[in-house]
Formats: structure tokens, sequence, C-alpha cells
């Protein structure tokens, strides 16, 4: 059996922001929600200055050259940064994939100089909130408006 190969990449060619915004599209199909209430549509538009490297980066995860996970990492108010559209295609689920992601994350977060990392999630993603838990993030009240009502929200201090 083969190890396979895993690349991360912050995404800066055209090709890479397209790979990103069809799993970030392949998310939300999952997911089931509407996500106007994010001002989505907006959010797609404008991938490269919504992750822009000043304030966090959009990673695209290729396994055997194939996209298959995506992490956007964004300012969130002056001192915070926000991890967003964090998903892992199932069929690429099992190599350490999320891991991979989420500490890609909290690095950059870190040499940001961001006082505190956000997240928010559904409480049926059992898998990603042990993930987030297992990193230190911490359940902590909305820090923004979602209609849904199986919404958590985690913190995880930087600083």
């Amino acid at each position: 059996m083969t190890t396979p190969d895993i690349q991360l990449k912050t995404a800066q060619a055209l090709q890479e922001y397209s790979d990103a915004a069809d799993l970030i599209i392949a998310y939300v199909t999952w997911l089931g929600f509407d996500l106007s209430f994010q001002n989505f549509d907006k959010e797609m538009a404008d991938l490269p200055e919504m992750y822009n490297p000043t304030n966090g980066g959009l990673y695209v995860v290729y396994l055997d050259e194939k996209p298959v996970a995506v992490a956007g990492l964004r300012r969130f108010g002056e001192n915070d940064g926000e991890v967003k559209r964090m998903y892992v295609k199932p069929e690429a689920r099992g190599h350490g994939i999320g891991k991979l992601l989420l500490t890609k994350c909290i690095e950059d977060a870190k040499a940001l100089h961001y006082d505190t990392l956000k997240l928010d999630t559904a409480d049926y993603m059992t898998a990603a909130i042990k993930l987030y838990t297992d990193h230190g993030f911490t359940e902590i009240p909305a820090y923004r408006f979602n209609p849904h009502a199986e919404a958590k929200y985690f913190e995880l201090p930087l600083k």
C-alpha cells in the first residue's frame, strides 16, 4: 500500500481559488443550510479579498493531486481571527487532513498576532467538535448571528 501524497497549499493561483470555491460549494451542499444570512454570495465572489494573506489565508489540501479539503482564516474584529468553511470531503477523511488544516489556521493566526481564534459549527458535527476541543478550543456564547439552533461557537486563546 502506498502512502498518499498530501499537500496543503495557500491559495494564490486562480486554479487554487477555483478548487477552494468548488470545495466550499460541496461543503455548503453537504450542510444543507442556506447561508445567505452570512452574505455567502459576496464571500464566494470575493474569496481572494475575504481570505487575504494580510489577515489569514485560504488553504486547500490536495490528496494525490486532487483537491479534497479547504479552510479559510480571516480577521474577525480588531484582534481576533476566525476559521471558516473548514471541510474535508468524506472520501478523504481518516488521513489527518482536518488536523493539518486546523494546525495551519492556528499557526497563521498566531503569526498574525491574533488574541483569539473563533469558529462556529453545528452540534451534529461531532468529529469536528472533537478536533477543535482536542486543540484547546472551548465552547463560548454566540459571537455572531446564526438562525440555526444547532450552531455552536468555539474559541481558542492564542496569548
